[in-house]
């Protein structure tokens, strides 16, 4: 039941409609799901139609047995106006990846743990140029 993030994973998958997406095997040059994760685990995707103008990208749930699916739990954008697509017949592309909201997120987090440690460096200047000048004071 992990988060799991890796590079260059990417299946191929048939499944129509907006239900679990059945993954049939790695793409030439990439590895599959079965090898950076387990049933459970809980990853970022991103699904490409090869010939059809529908993508989705969002957070899913895998299942690993004799058939691996992928349950697509939460849906981040898409092109149907950010809701699961039905997808249509043809080849998709099924590949994990590290979404933009997340990224944002993280950038947003340092942003605000940055301005917090300069907040609190110049609050540490501030005291010490304190105590300096309490010492020169006592040493005039």
């Amino acid at each position: 039941m992990a988060l799991v993030w890796s590079d260059r994973v990417k299946e191929l998958s048939t499944t129509t409609g907006t239900g679990n997406l059945t993954l049939s095997g790695a793409l030439r040059t990439f590895r599959p799901f079965t090898s950076v994760a387990s049933s459970n685990d809980t990853v970022y995707y991103s699904i490409v139609h090869r010939t059809a103008n529908e993508f989705e990208v969002g957070e899913g749930t895998l299942t690993i047995g004799g058939t691996n699916y992928l349950a697509r739990t939460s849906i981040i954008s898409s092109s149907n106006a950010g809701a699961a697509v039905t997808l249509t017949s043809g080849d998709k592309e099924v590949g994990l990846i590290f979404p933009a909201r997340i990224i944002t997120s993280i950038a947003a987090d340092a942003s605000v743990a940055s301005v917090a440690q300069t907040s609190a460096n110049v609050a540490r200047t501030s005291a010490n140029t304190a105590v300096t000048s309490a010492n020169v004071a006592v040493t005039s």
